[in-house]
């Protein structure tokens, strides 16, 4: 049976002692600290939803901390399937740089297109994951989309009524 140091050490959650306790042949290991993955914003913000234009370059930043040994080891997917060593789609590029306590990923797609569109998730070796869901809008104004966006859309609404009651 594999204890569970070997385990997680591909994982690189660490390598300092883990606690392992062995009971009638089942094993149970416990991290003392669980990694963070999330996909954030231009400051740093969480994301959950992300607008583009059709045409321009999408650009996620995945932030991986509360991970005793820098690493490098974040994966990108699209659905389901791997985008670090995509070469089907042209044009995607993934650059990860370790940190003091972990890693920051930033996903590329140049010449965005609606088959661009979908869910996104950035992973550290399978053990932590953070999702987005991107949207590529033909012809609509993305900067609207965002969160933020709704004030514009009460501006509009205002300027509708004060354009039907005159």
């Amino acid at each position: 049976m594999v204890d569970c140091k070997t385990m997680l050490r591909n994982f690189i959650l660490d390598k300092g002692p883990l606690l392992r306790t062995e009971k009638q042949g089942t094993q149970r290991c416990d991290v003392r600290r669980v990694p963070k993955v999330e996909i954030v914003d231009e400051r740093g913000r969480p994301l959950q939803d992300k607008f583009y234009k059709e045409g321009s370059i999408i650009e996620l930043r995945c932030v991986v901390s509360e991970v005793p040994q820098p690493t490098r080891q974040v994966n990108w997917k699209h659905g389901s399937r791997l985008l670090n060593y995509d070469t089907k789609r042209g044009g995607v590029s993934v650059k990860s740089e370790a940190t003091s306590n972990g890693a920051l990923s930033r996903l590329y797609i140049a010449n965005a297109n609606r088959n661009d569109s979908g869910n996104y998730t950035c992973s550290l070796a399978d053990v932590a994951a953070s999702a987005v869901s991107v949207h590529v809008l033909r012809g609509e104004n993305p900067l609207a989309m965002q969160r933020g966006g709704a004030a514009s859309s009460s501006d509009s609404l205002l300027l509708l009524l004060a354009l039907t009651i005159s």
